[in-house]
């Protein structure tokens, strides 16, 4: 995410908890419930959740985590009922598996009443939903309606740190006042660092970790980047592929448990 978006999210944050009142009143004027939707999409590790986590935080707003998996229809709507208007309310790991279509049998949480929840008459208003997913392009295909505009406000995608925020994160993570080390000195090697950085081969997740491994020592980040960046590369490339092993898995296995329930129900219609 480039920090064009990370300016419009927060203006736009700013802009619905600032004056509430005001805001309801001008929406509803337009005909429009006083919420938001926001769907953050990329590969794992990239900050979705981090970043739904920071602007609960810096906007002191409260945080409710929903697992679908967790719930039943019924149970989630009084779930919602009682969030305070304050709130983020963060859907984490959506996929099509998620959910199941209108009429079906399938496990998973009905996909009609997900959609209510989010803009339908029984959408509770005065809070912000994100939704998490690694899996855009199968949601989109799943179901349209899900993603389309107006019912999800904003996607953002999230990618590969870059050299700007790496360099960017070694200062938050290494400027400590009382260190020997001064604000000068930080800013040098965090360009440093930051230049190492090969573009679209690291999470920001593995960047963050391997900083607090060496926290108080940011001569020995710079010093120990290059053997880490290999490491880091190479195991980022396994866990893509061990994990498009076991999508692939998933789906041959929900497509075939599909496949054997439309058999037995043909049978008993026949």
């Amino acid at each position: 995410m480039d920090e064009m978006q990370k300016d419009e999210i927060n203006r736009e944050f700013n802009l619905f908890y600032s004056d509430t009142e005001k805001e309801e009143e001008y929406l509803a004027k337009l005909g429009l419930k006083h919420k938001r939707a926001y769907l953050f999409h990329g590969i794992c590790g990239t900050g979705k959740s981090s970043l739904a986590i920071a602007l609960a935080t810096s906007y002191n707003l409260n945080v409710c985590s929903v697992d679908l998996k967790r719930y039943d229809p019924e149970d989630l709507k009084v779930v919602l009922r009682g969030v305070p208007k304050r709130s983020v309310v963060i859907y984490e790991d959506i996929r099509p598996s998620t959910f199941r279509e209108y009429g079906s049998q399938e496990e998973g949480f009905p996909l009609s009443t997900f959609l209510n929840l989010l803009d339908g008459v029984a959408s509770p208003e005065g809070h912000i939903s994100i939704i998490t997913t690694n899996y855009l392009k199968e949601l989109d295909e799943f179901s349209h309606e899900l993603l389309r505009e107006g019912r999800i406000n904003r996607k953002i995608n999230f990618t590969w740190i870059t050299q700007d925020q790496a360099a960017t994160m070694f200062i938050i993570a290494m400027w400590i006042p009382e260190a020997h080390y001064n604000r000068e000195d930080i800013s040098k090697l965090a360009s440093e660092f930051g230049q190492l950085i090969p573009e679209g081969k690291i999470t920001h997740s593995a960047v963050l970790e391997y900083l607090v491994s060496y926290r108080g020592d940011p001569q020995g980040v710079v010093n120990n980047a290059g053997k880490w960046i290999q490491e880091s590369v190479n195991q980022e490339q396994k866990g893509t592929d061990d994990q498009q092993k076991f999508d692939d898995q998933q789906n041959t296995g929900e497509n075939h448990g599909k496949r054997r329930k439309r058999k037995k129900r043909k049978g008993r219609r026949n």
